[in-house]
């Protein structure tokens, strides 16, 4: 038995109940008839119908192929997203090493300088060159400069850099309040500004792409590039992390960047975590316990041995303490300081010498010091200043001895 078109979904819009005809999207004559929804009675699309003028045009676009079309292009558009959703975005190496070369003295990083005084030069050094920590020359403060962290991943490509700005007195970072002169790349010029914008993701100005993907991974996680044999420390900051690999060098030290960061509880990131199948202990800020014990929970459920660190528990943790939300880093510098006071170390700037050549100097000094003149001496004739003054025209005039000036000046 064959169907009719009474039983589809879809159906030619019927005769009657005031139908119109609509222009033809092949011949343009008014002679198209949509296919409609029998439930709602509006049509698919204006492309999808029957032209009347069966013979001379013969148009003809069934709902089956509309469907057909519909589900292929949906499957293209899926793919497409998917395959974007898979690319990452990349900073060149090149474009890194341009703008934060390694040639450059830590003598001028504030957050090196800082760390130096307290652990030593050496140990700092090796910590900065293990986590390829650079010198942003974006910030500038007390004639030192910034630190660039480089998000580098397991895969060693660089997925972000991170600019900050710290005072090279106190290692803080400068926050809101705190003035920070911030360069200008178009003038080469420093502007004073306020210290609210004192952290700066540089990823998609290296590149110059406005579509780049501000995928970011666990700071220091090229470090698990390899067999990992240690156990797997987490911390929120960056300089949190330098500061815990030279005080506690047993663990694989990362930084989230953040609180929330690089999304370091979403699969993606994650991963790198359960391939190096190490123990992973949490290092939470002050009052941010909470928010971690729930972090580490999902953790745990994906099947990762983490513990936490709740260092609020801890003896000698004070109510001014959790104010400011201090973090291992902060005790640890603390320690050192009191119990290691023979390793800080004060950086000496190297700074140009003054020659001394007392040949030369003797000649300089033996001649007589320069007068300047009074007179102006034209052809050995004595000439008073005052009097040539007289000579030249009067601007206000706009003449001299009778002469337009706005004449002359017209003369090319």
């Amino acid at each position: 038995m064959m169907k009719t078109e009474s039983i589809y979904k879809h159906i030619l819009e019927p005769s009657g109940n005031g139908r119109k005809y609509h222009p033809c999207p092949h011949c343009g004559a008014y002679k198209f008839t949509y296919y409609i929804d029998r439930d709602t009675g509006k049509p698919l699309a204006d492309y999808v119908g029957r032209c009347e003028r069966i013979n001379s045009c013969g148009y003809h676009y069934p709902p089956r192929e509309y469907f057909r079309n519909l589900n292929s292009k949906n499957k293209i558009e899926m793919k497409e997203e998917q395959l974007a959703k898979e690319i990452t975005s990349v900073v060149k190496e090149e474009r890194v090493n341009r703008r934060y070369p390694k040639s450059v003295d830590y003598v001028k990083n504030a957050l090196f300088c800082f760390l130096v005084t307290v652990f030593g030069k050496q140990k700092v050094l090796a910590t900065f060159q293990k986590y390829d920590v650079r010198t942003s020359t974006l910030f500038r403060k007390d004639s030192k400069y910034g630190a660039a962290f480089l998000m580098r991943a397991i895969d060693l490509l660089i997925r972000q850099v991170k600019e900050m700005a710290y005072d090279s007195k106190t290692g803080k970072r400068i926050k809101e309040g705190q003035s920070v002169f911030l360069l200008d790349y178009n003038t080469r010029s420093y502007q004073l500004r306020d210290g609210s914008f004192s952290i700066y993701l540089a990823g998609k100005s290296l590149m110059k792409d406005y579509d780049f993907k501000n995928k970011l991974c666990f700071f220091g996680e090229h470090l698990l590039a390899g067999e990992v044999s240690k156990p797997i420390a987490i911390v929120e900051s960056e300089k949190t992390a330098i500061i815990c690999d030279i005080c506690m060098p047993d663990y694989i030290w990362l930084a989230t960047g953040g609180k929330n960061g690089c999304k370091w509880t979403t699969e993606e990131v994650y991963q790198v975590l359960k391939d190096a199948n190490q123990p992973i202990t949490l290092f939470p800020d002050l009052n941010a316990t909470e928010d971690w014990i729930a972090k580490a929970e999902k953790l745990l459920a994906a099947g990762l041995d983490v513990s936490i660190y709740d260092l609020e528990e801890q003896e000698g943790i004070t109510e001014e303490d959790k104010a400011k939300g201090l973090d291992i880093g902060d005790y640890l510098i603390r320690y050192w300081k009191e119990n290691h006071p023979e390793d800080g170390e004060k950086i000496e700037e190297v700074k140009c010498q003054k020659a001394n050549i007392p040949q030369l100097s003797k000649m300089l000094s033996s001649l007589s010091s320069k007068k300047e003149p009074n007179m102006i001496e034209e052809l050995g004739i004595p000439i008073d200043p005052k009097e040539v003054d007289g000579l030249l025209p009067n601007k206000s005039s706009g003449s001299v001895s009778g002469v337009d000036l706005s004449v002359i000046s017209d003369i090319e």
